[in-house]
């Protein structure tokens, strides 16, 4: 077989394996009584900009791609803003949620999740 058919063969495969990646999913509910929470983050990745009591943000897909600065599987807080009567907070959650190639995350913030501000509590 020639260089030149083996080189198009291995570059056809290597198309098809990154094509055949499958992105996990992520959604997040708004739990919180009484209170926005914005700009919704899981690790770096932006999930939500803003959801009210009881909103579920769009299913965020996310591959394993430097672009994004992702290394799937990866394990990541939730960051977000919680906004209540206009007053904002920087919040973070205590928990890590792990997300793999073909995970679906559906993930609610309550009144009861631990979270912590790491800005201050650093």
């Amino acid at each position: 077989m020639s260089s030149r058919i083996l080189s198009t063969l291995l570059l056809l495969s290597a198309l098809l394996i990154v094509g055949c990646e499958n992105p996990g999913e992520i959604r997040i509910r708004n739990s919180v009584s009484g209170a926005k929470i914005q700009n919704v983050r899981w690790g770096d990745v932006l999930i939500a900009g803003e959801l009210l009591p009881g909103e579920i943000s769009n299913v965020v897909k996310i591959k394993d791609d430097p672009d994004w600065g992702v290394d799937l599987p990866a394990e990541e807080p939730l960051r977000f803003y919680l906004n209540v009567d206009g007053d904002l907070i920087f919040l973070e959650t205590r928990a890590t949620y792990r997300l793999d190639e073909e995970v679906k995350l559906s993930l609610s913030i309550h009144d009861t999740t631990e979270v912590w501000n790491s800005i201050v509590n650093d």
